[in-house]
């Protein structure tokens, strides 16, 4: 039986599970981060870490194997999504982490999310039998083929070393045009990537997200690279016209 030794450091830090040589970040935003500025892919794993036996056996017959290891350092980054029942995260990692469960409907363990490196997702798996190399064989038939359809550069080791050495990141400098803050903008329905849709008013454009109104006056933060190519092109428009509607 393989020990299973899982610390959680605070919440932008990285936590380990497993063997050492695999490296997870608990920060959902900084691995989206490491992702983007290495051309990545982020696998996200949603688990329960000290209950859910399958997530248990994923972890026991892939995650922790070498030749996985190897795969993801040279890959991936990879996100730990936790829920355990027999410890008590800090109050900002299960509020990131509920938030997170919510946004990409995830309703079961273990729940493995393959995005890209700019955040869009391309694939969700679970637990698969097989052993490590069968499992980095199913992530590539995703992976691969959506790199090479989308001409998206090798992943680089440079600033994976970097994170890996606690170097601050040097990502690519943007100044997007967002959209200002409006509280009078007219209801539409939203719909994301997954199919769920919303109907609310957007109030205002931020980095990475949207802040949107609903009719009974609640508040709902949308990460942008969830929204659908419409919900994107109404935004530009609004930017077009001035942000006056």
């Amino acid at each position: 039986m393989h020990k299973f030794i899982l610390i959680t450091i605070v919440i932008n830090l990285s936590a380990t599970i497993g063997l050492a040589e695999l490296k997870w970040e608990t920060d959902f935003r900084k691995a989206e981060q490491i992702a983007k500025a290495s051309n990545r892919y982020l696998l996200v794993n949603f688990t329960g870490s000290d209950w859910c036996g399958w997530c248990i056996k994923l972890d026991e017959e892939v995650f922790s194997k070498k030749d996985f290891q190897s795969y993801a350092d040279e890959n991936l980054v990879c996100g730990f999504i936790d829920f355990p029942r027999n410890k008590r995260l800090k109050n900002s990692l299960m509020k990131q982490n509920d938030e997170l469960k919510s946004e990409f409907g995830v309703r079961g363990f273990p729940k493995i999310l393959i995005l890209s490196p700019d955040g869009k997702e391309v694939a969700r798996t679970g637990y698969k039998r097989g052993g490590a190399e069968a499992y980095i064989a199913h992530l590539n038939q995703y992976i691969v083929p959506h790199r090479s359809k989308n001409n998206i550069p090798e992943p680089t080791r440079i600033e994976a070393e970097k994170h890996e050495r606690g170097t601050k990141l040097s990502l690519p400098s943007q100044t997007p045009r967002l959209l200002p803050k409006n509280n009078t903008r007219e209801l539409r329905t939203w719909t994301s990537q997954s199919g769920a849709t919303l109907s609310a008013s957007i109030v205002e454009e931020m980095e990475t997200y949207v802040l949107l109104r609903k009719s009974d006056g609640a508040k709902a933060m949308i990460r942008k690279t969830n929204l659908s190519q419409a919900d994107i092109e109404y935004i530009e428009s609004l930017k077009k016209a001035g942000s006056s509607r």
